[in-house]
Order: structure tokens, then sequence, then C-alpha cells
């Protein structure tokens, strides 16, 4: 029962399938889902990741044990989704309305920002996650095995088989996951090659039933398939079928991968309402369809010793001689496993940088604070190692619990470990009184039972003291007798006390601590669904973190663009421009928190935050530290030069050889009365002297252009100049300008208003003088000639007296 596929063209095709998904994710990250439908039915398919390998293979090993066995994995799903609907839409709108980046960092925001919850909710993920992995790798192994002839188990080494698998499966996991790191839908065009990998993953195992139903058409009257279908009429619905749906239902919301799928990665546009319908109608196909395959293999292989039920979907089309129906299963075993690993170890992956990796190395560099303007620089690169390092302890994890025959005990005992999350995950919701002290005593309890009730009696042998005997020979003790308690079955166990404790402690505690003023408000924006930092969304109080900081942390997280645009956003806000030396407003660094919440946590960005504050009051030169050296001593001379031109009395404007302003002191914004904040560094001499001609403080006599052209060639020129304007306002000033050594220019402007007030009166003063001199002048004249008249008159009256008196003496003598 062999094909004729050798390993090397195996592994061929598997690689040309997944470069084909990572092309796929490549042109839709590039064009983009721009219809709101086709997002929606993205969202929908890429749910499908749920349905691993195990679901794949395993489901069908599950219903040859006991039929109806596997139904709980489907059905926890389904009820959750069809009649737990209002939960999944909160929890999405929480998701969107917080920008959480994963079940961890949804967690420690919840509950006060607490970076232990965080780090706790993170372990448990990264406990559930690699025994799952390793059942990933487990399955696609067994597949690999059974068409090439030559990996057979006898002649092979399996372990190096899965390492070659693992490592396969941690390149694209880096290249699929770590292409981009900012914002949210960050894995865009991945979950569009998820959608495409469910569709193959349904249709592969579609053909698989199809055959079984094919075969079994000649089946249905011969007296053992009768026997057959005697246990598929009857579901017994017990306590272990009640708690694999419980788990399952939890599971879907606390596993890393389909809580980053359903909540993360939620586009905030899509129509969910498509994948609360859709996403229960795939796993009921899938669910139908184990039902065949089950049976064609019991008629096939039920009677050969050996035979594992969990390669029948793999075998039964090689038995039947249908070796592309193999191959096809074989593609969907390959979809099933690697769209879990991928979206599985990048969502651990953010978990274990954003809430463990990133806040050790602030806290390592707590007094400076360049470990947090190089964090994001670093971020990818942390990220692709961290994928890495989680492939090869799931290789390992593999090779001490490799012999166990069932894939459902992986499953099951993973789906309980990230179940833990699910009562602080639901209770964070709706109770406000939910305490993240609580969340880490249940979780903590939850999660040690877990592993005593659950893992101990699956890795140890069955005789182990430990197991027969109870702890140092205790018996009530013993794993499968907790306190003489027993049950039949260890899943069932292992979830009544795991859960049990887990939810009492978080009650009991959450009862008696006290909140903190973070609890309080945190429990009331998510609970009663307030957007964050709402109070504080028009708080113009001053921090202590600097603008420049801001500005230097944002740029490995977010584009250019976006990054122009939300500066844009804050300056219209707070209706004036925010320079880099300035303080930053407190509704500016809630902003760049929630952004930085969006791609490396809450918890990890609210401490980026606080470390930047606590490490604050800097002069510009400690600040540029955090940068580069160079950048320091920039920043150092120009506060030198600030602080030089801030003493002087006469106003002072220099610019650099781009023409654009770096100093300037307060003298010469009073001069020209420009608007605060008008000036900045940076700021082009151009836009200053067009603002100058737009208020009539330039020569009118040419256009605007003319007029600035003709200042900006003097300028570039390095002619030094002196001159004399009146201002509009009256004021008289001196305008020096001269030439830099090195370029640029340095302009002085002096207020002569006084001086020249002076010189005028003094002018009128001469003036009038001059004017009353000449005036008297012009009496005196007047004056004089009167007299001389007088003087004339005078003769000629002496004259004719004179001449009278003689007349007189004549007529007398």
């Amino acid at each position: 029962m062999q094909t004729a596929y050798s390993a090397s063209t195996l592994l061929i095709l598997a690689l040309g399938y997944i470069g084909l998904l990572f092309f796929i994710a490549w042109r839709v990250d590039r064009s983009q889902l721009r219809s709101p439908l086709m997002r929606a039915v993205v969202y929908a398919l890429s749910l499908a990741v749920y349905c691993s390998s195990w679901t794949f293979h395993g489901a069908v090993g599950s219903a040859v044990a006991q039929p109806w066995s596997y139904v709980p994995i489907f059905l926890g799903p389904m009820l959750l989704f069809l009649f737990g609907w209002p939960l999944i839409k909160r929890l999405l709108e929480a998701g969107s309305r917080h920008q959480v980046t994963s079940i961890a960092d949804y967690m420690g925001a919840r509950y006060g920002k607490r970076p232990m919850l965080a780090i706790l909710v993170t372990v448990v993920a990264t406990t559930a996650v690699l025994p799952y992995i390793a059942l990933q790798l487990k399955a696609v192994v067994q597949t690999w095995q059974i068409l090439s002839p030559q990996l057979q188990p006898q002649t092979s080494n399996s372990a190096d088989s899965a390492f070659v698998v693992a490592v396969i499966l941690a390149v694209f996991s880096v290249l699929f996951g770590t292409r981009r790191i900012e914002g949210r839908e960050r894995l865009r065009g991945v979950m569009a090659a998820i959608a495409v990998e469910s569709v193959v993953k349904l249709l592969a195992f579609m053909l698989v039933a199809a055959l079984a139903v094919f075969f079994l058409v000649d089946q249905l009257e011969t007296p053992a398939y009768q026997e057959l279908l005697v246990p598929w009429q009857t579901v017994n619905i017990d306590s272990e079928f009640i708690a694999r749906t419980l788990v399952s239902a939890l599971a879907i919301l606390c596993l890393p991968r389909t809580f980053h799928v359903m909540v993360v990665e939620s586009p905030p546009d899509a129509k969910h309402g498509l994948a609360r319908w859709a996403f229960p109608l795939y796993l009921l196909l899938f669910l139908l369809m184990v039902v065949p395959v089950a049976l064609a293999g019991h008629v096939l292989f039920g009677a050969q010793s050996g035979s594992n039920p969990d390669t029948w979907v793999q075998t039964l089309p090689v038995a039947l001689g249908r070796d592309w129906i193999a191959v096809a299963a074989f593609i969907g075993g390959v979809s099933a496993a690697t769209s879990m690993v991928i979206v599985a170890v990048v969502s651990v992956a953010i978990m274990i940088t954003n809430e463990i990796l990133s806040p050790l190395m602030m806290r390592l560099n707590a007094e400076s604070p360049e470990a947090v303007l190089r964090l994001g620089d670093r971020l990818r690169r942390i990220r692709q190692w961290v994928i890495v390092v989680l492939m090869f302890a799931s290789w390992l994890v593999l090779q001490s619990v490799g012999d166990i025959p069932w894939l459902s005990q992986i499953g099951f005992t993973s789906f309980l470990a990230a179940a833990q999350l699910g009562p602080g995950l639901i209770a964070g919701l709706y109770w406000r009184g939910g305490h993240g002290v609580g969340v880490i005593a249940g979780i903590g309890a939850g999660l040690v039972l877990w592993f005593y009730c659950a893992v101990l009696p699956v890795v140890m042998p069955g005789d182990a003291a430990l197991l027969v005997h109870g702890p140092l020979g205790i018996d009530w003790l013993r794993p499968a007798g907790l306190f003489g308690i027993e049950a039949q079955s260890r899943l069932v166990y292992a979830t009544a006390w795991s859960l049990g404790v887990n939810i009492t402690l978080f009650l009991l505690v959450s009862l008696f601590a006290k909140a903190s003023p973070a609890d309080e408000r945190q429990a009331r924006v998510f609970v009663e669904k307030a957007a964050p930092f709402k109070e504080e969304g028009d708080d113009f109080e001053l921090s202590l973190i600097r603008i420049s900081q801001l500005q230097s942390l944002l740029p490995p997280f977010m584009p250019t663009d976006q990054r122009d645009k939300m500066w844009t956003q804050f300056e219209t806000r707070y209706q004036q421009r925010l320079m880099p030396g300035d303080r930053a407003p407190r509704f500016v660094v809630n902003h760049v928190e929630s952004v930085l919440a969006g791609i490396i946590g809450a918890s990890t960005a609210h401490r980026a935050m606080v470390q930047l504050e606590d490490s604050q009051q800097l002069a510009y030169a400690d600040l540029a530290g955090m940068v580069t050296e160079a950048s320091r001593q920039h920043t150092f001379n120009r506060e030198l030069l600030q602080t030089t031109v801030e003493s002087l009395v006469q106003g002072v404007a220099v610019v650099d050889a781009e023409l654009r302003l770096v100093a300037w002191n307060s003298r010469y914004e009073e001069l020209f009365e420009y608007p605060e904040r008008f000036l900045y560094v940076g700021c082009p001499i151009e836009r200053v002297y067009r603002y100058n001609y737009s208020r009539g403080m330039l020569n009118l006599e040419g256009d605007e252009d003319e007029q600035v052209a003709k200042r900006l060639a003097w300028l570039r020129s390095g002619h030094p100049y002196r001159l004399e304007r009146t201002l509009p306002n009256g004021t008289v000033i001196e305008i020096r300008g001269n030439k830099l050594p090195h370029g640029g220019y340095v302009a002085t402007y002096i207020d002569i208003t006084e001086y020249r007030d002076v010189t005028t009166q003094l002018k009128e003063i001469t003036q009038e003088l001059e004017a009353k001199v000449e005036s008297g002048q012009e009496l005196l004249s007047t004056v004089n000639a009167r007299l001389r008249q007088e003087n004339r008159l005078r003769a000629q009256m002496e004259a004719r007296l004179r001449e009278a008196h003689q007349s007189k003496t004549r007529f007398m003598s």
C-alpha cells in the first residue's frame, strides 16, 4: 500500500504549494482587499485555522475509538457562534476599541495593565501551543511517510523528518509572520492565504469523503457493515462529551491562533455576521464527512493489526488506488498544519516579544530612554528569533511525547491548558468587579492542576509511583484521586479540578481584593464600552515627555504619511505647532501610547511611556543622546546658540545655508508680532517673508513672488546690508544682516523708534526756530522801511518848514 511518489517529489510539491500561498499573501498585502464583502469572506474562512491537522486526521481516529466522540471538537465552537454571538461580538468590539495585539495583551490591559498577568497568560499560551505544534509536526511526518516508500518508519529516522518539517515551517513562519509589525491587521495577506488553505483542506477532505461514500455503496448490504452501524445509531451525551464540548468552546476563544485571527486581525469594516453562520457551516461539513471516512476505514483496515486510524484519511485513497486523491489529502493535511503553525507561532512570538522581552530590555536599560527609542528597530529581529526558538522547542516536545498514539490526547490536553484563560477573559467583558490578582491566582492554580491531572498521567509510565501511590506515598494526592475524588475520564477529572479551582479563586480573590485606580479605569472602559483615554481626550496638561522623543520613537512602527497625518491632527486639535523641544501635551502622549498598544501591547506601551516620563527633565543634549552622538552634539550646539541669542536685547534671527530658521529670540517675535508658535526650528525663511508681505511689512510696489525672491537672492549672495523700515504699527527698526562663516545668515533688528521720535522732534524745533527767526527778520525790514519812510517824510517836513520859515522871514522882513 504505497504510492509511487518519492520523498523529494512530495517535498517539492509541498514547498511549491507553500510558495503559492506566500505569493497570495504578498499580492494581497500590496493590493489589499477593498471590498467589505470580500474581507468578510476572508475573515470567515480564516477562522477555520481552528481546524488543524488534528481535525483533519485526528477526528477520524477519535470516531473510530468511540463513535461521535469527535463531535465536541466541532460542536463547542458551533454552539458558541450560534448562541454565544453576543459574547463574541462584545469581544470583537473590545479588541478593536483597545487595539489589542494578543490574548495576553487583552488580559493585561483589561485588569489594570498588569505586566505580571500578561506574562502569566503568555506562559499559559506557550505551554498550550508547544505540544499542539508538535502534533502538527507528527501529523505531517505521518502523511509524508505514508506516501513516500523511502520514509517508512522502519527504514528512516522520524526525528530527522520532523526536524526538516520544523525547519521548513519555521522559515515560512518567519517570512509570513514578520513582514509587517505595525498596526492591527498586520497579517492581512496571511489571512487571505489562510482563507485559501481553509478552502483547500475542506475540498481535500471532501474528496476523501466522496471516495469513501462510493466505496461504501457496495458495502451497504453486507452484515459486517450493518454491524459497524450499530454504535453510530446512538449518541452518548455523558460527562466526557459535555467536558469536551465546554473545553472546545473555550479553546476557540483562548487559543492564541484563534484569538489572533478572530480578534486581532478582525477588519473593522467586515460584516462579522457572515462568520456567525459560515464558520459553523464549515465545521458541520467536516463533522458529517468524518463518518464515511471512519466507516470506510473500518471496512478496509479494521482487521489489520497496527493500523492507526489517525492516518486513514491518507491511507484510504492509497488503498483504493486513487493516488491523486492521496496527494490531495497530503496537500490538505499540509494546509491544516501550516496554517495552524504559522498563526500559532506568530501570535505567541508577539506575546513573548511584547510582554516579556521588550519590557525586560527596557528594565535593563531603565536609566536610559535610548532603550525605548530603539525598541522598534529591534522588534522584528527579536520576533524572528522567537519563532525559530518556538519551532525548535516544539520539535523537542515531539521527541518527548511522540509515542502517544492518539492525536486527540495531545489536542485536548492543549485545549484544556488554553481554557484556563476563559474565566478571566469572559468575566472581563461583563463584570467590573473582576480583579487582576484574582485572575492571576485562578490561572496559576488552574495551570498547576492541569499539569498535575492532565499532563503527568500522559507523559509518565502508567505504573509510576506518583500515579499509583501519590507524592511521598500520600494516596489522596494522586493525580487521578485528589482528596479521594476519582473519575473514570481523565479529561473530565482534569477539567473539573483545573477550571473549578480557577473560577473559585478568581471569584474569591476578586471579591476581597481592593481595586486600584488603574483597575477601576480599565474595568470601566472595557465593561461599559467607554473609549480608552476618553476622559483625557482634551487634556492639554503638559507631560515631561518631549515631542522629539515621541517623534523618534514612532518611525519603526508607522509609515511616514501616517505619522505626518497624525501630527497634523495633533496640531489642529492643539491649535498651535508642536515643536521638537516642547513638552508633549497629555492627550498626545495618550494617543501615541494607544498607537503603540496596537503594536507592542498595552502593558509594554504603558511602560514605555512611564519610562520616558520618569527619565525626563533632560536638557536638549541629554535628549539627543538617546539617538546618536552626532545628533546630541547638534542639539547641544543649537541649544547653546538659542541661549546666546535669547540673551541679546535686540531681535535676532539666524538662518542656515538652506535658508531655514535655526535660532531666534523672543525680542524678534515681539517686534514683528508673530503668532504664538508661528516660528519653529527648520521653518523656511521664505514662509516668514510671505507672511510679512501679507501684513504689509515688505515693499508693496512689486508682487509677492518678486519681493520674496529678491530677498532670498540677497541672502544667498551673502552681502551685508543695513536699512531702516517702519512697520505698520509705527515701529521703526534698523536691520543689519551679515553672512555667517560656514553658510547661513544672521540678522539683527533694533527698535529705533524712540531715537527717530527724538530726531523728528529736534528737527521740528529747529524748523520752528528758523521760522520764527525768519519771521523776525521780515518784521525788522518792515519797521526799517517805515522808519526810512518816516525819516523821508520828516526830512520833507523839515525842508518845508525851513522854506516856510524862510518865507516867513522874508515875509516878516
